[in-house]
């Protein structure tokens, strides 16, 4: 499996997204968990596309279907690029990145299809 990095052109791109979630972070950590969620779906998304307008995402399912939060999203920013990753905690979004964190193989959540 090829590993994809993050230039850094792209990774400084990226972690300007922390700012604008820390701008935002109470108003969007005082709504219930399902807002939260589609709150910050759509800021990432809509700064994403800013750069790559091809941006998808996915709340990703758990393997097993496990009934417990979807906290967990993944987005797709292009062909050579890393999925990127946020994890909704109580006390804010985490980002993660694919090269950095395995989410299918080795990790929890089940291989969206991005077709």
């Amino acid at each position: 499996m090829e590993i994809i990095k993050l230039t850094e052109e792209d990774f400084n791109y990226i972690k300007k997204i922390l700012d604008i979630w820390k701008e935002q972070f109470d108003s969007i950590m005082a709504l219930p968990f399902e807002e939260q969620r589609k709150n910050l779906i759509e800021i990432t998304e809509n700064y994403l596309k800013e750069k790559w307008p091809e941006v998808k995402y996915k709340i990703l399912d758990y393997k097993g279907n496990l009934d417990i939060p979807k906290d967990n999203i993944a987005f797709y920013i292009g062909k050579d690029k890393p999925e990127l990753y946020i994890y909704i905690t109580q006390s804010g979004p985490l980002l993660f990145d694919s090269y950095r964190y395995d989410a299918y193989d080795k990790g929890p959540f089940e291989r969206p299809k991005w077709d």
